[in-house]
């Protein structure tokens, strides 16, 4: 895969096979997040390991990398829960990360929940996270050329032009927003 791309891309798998009448599930992993196993009888949460206790690494990375498969038996009540790592890395406003373990930790604390609202209220809590990473507002005065960081963004300031249409005049402004020296958008707000 690395060697068609022609860049670093990685990418990820996990293979799961269930039989629903034994509960028995016998799988392999290939880099991806381990899903959690939910023990609600026992109220424990656990990440589903493999059977070689180590993790194996994401597909293509190594040419003949061999992919043990595992095994184990849910029971009644149990819940398997797979994502992928998009639903835990994500940034709040203070560039704190929400981690594998906050997740595992949200987990437990809802675990009593039926499936589909146990999954509705990890994401409004991950929501929750985003719109108050999102949620950043200062008003500023800045001058043509000058850059400001707010969180991973800089937002650069290169002017206002004035506009004179049919019927009105405005003044249209330039900002330029980018991350890590890269252009993400132009934005040209304007004031009739």
């Amino acid at each position: 895969i690395l060697q068609h791309a022609g860049s670093p891309v990685l990418t990820t798998a996990f293979y799961l096979v269930a039989d629903a009448s034994t509960g028995r599930m016998r799988y392999a992993n290939a880099g991806h997040p381990k899903p959690l196993r939910l023990h609600r009888a026992d109220g424990k949460v656990e990440p589903l390991r493999s059977a070689v206790k180590k993790s194996q690494p994401a597909l293509g990375l190594f040419e003949h990398a061999p992919y043990h498969s595992s095994e184990i038996v849910l029971v009644p009540r149990d819940l398997l829960m797979l994502f992928t790592d998009g639903l835990y890395e994500v940034h709040a406003a203070d560039d704190k990360i929400y981690t594998q373990e906050m997740l595992t930790a949200a987990v437990k604390r809802h675990q009593h929940l039926p499936a589909p609202e146990l999954f509705d209220s990890l994401l409004r809590e991950i929501g929750a996270l985003l719109v108050e990473a999102l949620s950043v507002q200062r008003e500023m005065a800045m001058k043509p050329g000058q850059t400001v960081e707010i969180g991973r963004h800089a937002f650069r300031f290169e002017g206002v032009d004035q506009m004179r249409g049919p019927n009105y005049t405005s003044e249209r402004g330039h900002v330029q927003i980018l991350r890590n020296d890269t252009l993400l958008v132009r934005l040209n707000p304007e004031k009739r």
